[in-house]
């Protein structure tokens, strides 16, 4: 049998069109598989940013997405299982169940938001557990209690294949690993492959194989975007995963500029920069390095040069830089005492977009900030 797995799709993305991210995923599932041969398509969690109202624009453009992929589908293979995890509930929000009413009648599709596990009788008795994010209050140690009850609830030790959509320590910082799973007592419990959402940046370790994000939404992005290909023999023990590219990902590129640069060299630097690359509309550069009263002014200047193109600055901060006593007048300054109860209140607003970029996850932020107070 052979299926796909792709995971955070981030349609609905405020940087990164969902014009740019559909017509991808068409590629990997529809032009470069033959579904006629696929078992099961599978989507780890995170399929949308955000939450939006109906009128959406960009939501209409998912649900016809979704309302032609499962038609297409359908029409090649019958028998094709479709699947939709739910993802971190800040991104997903549940509207991935939209889809299950997007399909021909009779077709087997499916969004599950508990921790279960499904045999697929069809798929050679393929028994899979599925594992959805942000299950309310519990840990991961109670998470793992939870399947290890799943298991002896279905009466089996093991399962063939583990969906999953949350992180790894090995993947963390230190400061979020306690929202974090371990891969050790996980990979017990699975015959062949974890599959694993969340986590943007692809790595196979062991048993878990994650894909990373399905396209670029955020600087620091560079590495390769894409999805799996499996094939899965069970009576002959051949399990064989390949990770697909996404070669159309959307651009996020970083142009490091010396400390010293010139105004007139930085212009003739971009100009060069964007020349040598043929990039897509809404490919985003950033300007890394550099002084703040050069670069920044310039880096206005190329969002009217470039409209289709997107530009920020990360410049370089100064050691020892005092501020200057004409900015700061004590007499009409009010400071803010932090306490506990305004401490989120006053951080947040201004780290809240750096940790969008990272993705880092502003719930898990939050978390780790209580451990502080």
């Amino acid at each position: 049998m052979r299926f796909l797995w792709t995971s955070d799709q981030h349609t609905l993305h405020p940087v990164t069109p969902t014009a740019h991210i559909l017509p991808n995923l068409d590629r990997f599932l529809l032009k470069e598989n033959d579904l006629s041969k696929v078992g099961m398509v599978m989507f780890g969690g995170d399929f949308m940013e955000r939450m939006v109202e109906s009128p959406n624009e960009d939501m209409f453009k998912v649900k016809t997405w979704g309302r032609n992929f499962l038609h297409s589908a359908h029409d090649a293979n019958p028998d094709l299982i479709a699947i939709w995890l739910e993802g971190t509930s800040s991104h997903d929000n549940k509207q991935p169940k939209h889809f299950v009413n997007l399909a021909p009648r009779g077709m087997d599709v499916r969004y599950i938001d508990t921790l279960s596990i499904e045999v697929f009788h069809k798929l050679d008795d393929l028994s899979v557990m599925f594992v959805p994010d942000n299950m309310g209050k519990m840990t991961p140690d109670e998470i793992w209690e939870r399947a290890l009850q799943v298991l002896k609830a279905n009466d089996v030790d093991k399962v063939d294949l583990i969906f999953f959509h949350g992180g790894f320590t090995f993947q963390l910082h230190a400061q979020a690993q306690k929202n974090a799973h371990l891969l050790e007592r996980w990979e017990t419990i699975v015959r062949y492959g974890i599959f694993a959402g969340h986590i943007h940046k692809p790595v196979q370790k062991g048993k878990l194989y994650t894909s990373g994000s399905f396209d670029r939404t955020a600087h620091g992005e560079e590495h390769p975007k894409g999805g799996y290909v499996v094939d899965l023999d069970k009576k002959k023990n051949i399990f064989a995963p390949v990770f697909w590219e996404n070669k159309n990902a959307l651009p996020f590129l970083t142009m490091h500029v010396a400390s010293d640069i010139t105004a007139e060299q930085l212009i003739k630097d971009v100009h060069t920069f964007i020349a040598a690359r043929k990039l897509p509309p809404f490919s985003q550069i950033r300007v890394k390095g550099g002084q703040a009263e050069i670069v920044n002014p310039i880096v206005e200047v190329m969002k009217k040069d470039y409209p289709m193109i997107g530009f920020k600055a990360e410049n370089e901060v100064e050691k020892g830089v005092s501020v200057d006593e004409t900015l700061f007048d004590a007499k009409v300054y009010e400071g803010v005492s932090l306490t506990k109860d305004n401490l989120n209140d006053s951080l947040m607003p201004e780290v809240s977009a750096r940790f969008l970029e990272l993705g880092i996850d502003l719930e898990e932020a939050f978390e780790v900030l209580e451990e502080f107070k």
